[in-house]
């Protein structure tokens, strides 16, 4: 099997639907955890207009809700399927840092609160391998 090798990030490259093989979270560039676990229901957006979407939920919570309309689910149905989901889209942008590349998201909505008007920074490596394109990010 061939090792994938990382190639510069031209952004017309990136542009699509991408789906996670993982979802991790990292400090200071240690693993933290998988937040949705092995296997995550995820993709990511880029779109020519510089801007992105991002949706992730594990997959136990896919599983239909005992109404038709979300407005009206149980408090129960809600927690269950929201937990376990992350989502935010925004304006983005790469840019070199040092010979690394990177990406900033400036959040314009997101389902946790907190992340509004956030920026989120992540470091970048575009593989390719085979007809096979792989994009791999780390918050900062």
């Amino acid at each position: 099997m061939a090792v994938a090798k990382p190639v510069s990030i031209d952004p017309d490259q990136i542009i699509g639907a991408w789906k996670s093989l993982t979802y991790d979270f990292y400090k200071d560039f240690k693993h933290l955890t998988q937040p949705v676990g092995p296997g995550p229901l995820e993709r990511i957006l880029f779109l020519h207009t510089d801007y992105r979407n991002c949706m992730c939920t594990r997959p136990q919570c896919i599983q239909p809700i005992k109404v038709a309309e979300w407005g009206h689910a149980s408090d129960e149905d809600i927690v269950r399927v929201a937990r376990g989901m992350t989502t935010y889209s925004g304006s983005y942008m790469f840019y070199d840092e040092k010979g690394q590349p990177m990406l900033r998201t400036d959040v314009d909505i997101a389902l946790g609160p907190n992340w509004i008007g956030s920026v989120q920074i992540r470091t970048m490596k575009f593989c390719e391998e085979n007809d096979r394109k792989y994009l791999t990010s780390k918050p900062m």
